[in-house]
């Protein structure tokens, strides 16, 4: 666990790894988390090795995370963004995403990509500035 910034005096912004992350949260916190694992077979589960996760923590326990891969050497994508459902509401998810914009800028990456599954999801990454692809419903790019 590599501590980063401080959000305020209670919360942190913390890189994890995956052990990390599923030993640190609930099943009932965080259902669309587990909803993706348990549909994920064996190959993707290899493939999990290449994932990073940002979790935010308050009181040191995780209230919220991303989960992303490096697509190629320029695009990162956004797997999972999810915040317990308490903490909603409050700019957590705008903080875990610029935290991985600041990642990827120290990357040289210039690309973050994430496919969304409802028009809700598309309004919310619209307002950070993020772009519908073209001839595409569901994918959404931003250039940093």
């Amino acid at each position: 666990m590599v501590l980063l910034p401080i959000y305020n005096n209670t919360m942190k912004i913390i890189k994890i790894n995956f052990s990390t992350l599923t030993q640190n949260i609930p099943l009932t916190d965080f259902k669309m988390f587990y909803k993706g694992l348990s549909k994920c077979g064996p190959i993707a589960r290899k493939k999990r090795g290449r994932y990073h996760y940002i979790a935010i923590t308050k009181y040191n326990k995780i209230i919220g995370f991303i989960s992303y891969f490096k697509q190629n050497n320029n695009t990162c994508h956004i797997d999972l963004l999810e915040i317990h459902p308490n903490h909603r509401k409050k700019g957590l998810g705008k903080k875990l995403i610029q935290y991985l914009e600041k990642q990827c800028i120290s990357n040289n990456i210039k690309t973050i990509r994430i496919k969304c599954k409802s028009n809700r999801l598309i309004k919310y990454y619209a307002k950070l500035n993020f772009k519908k692809e073209y001839k595409s419903k569901l994918r959404m790019f931003k250039h940093i």
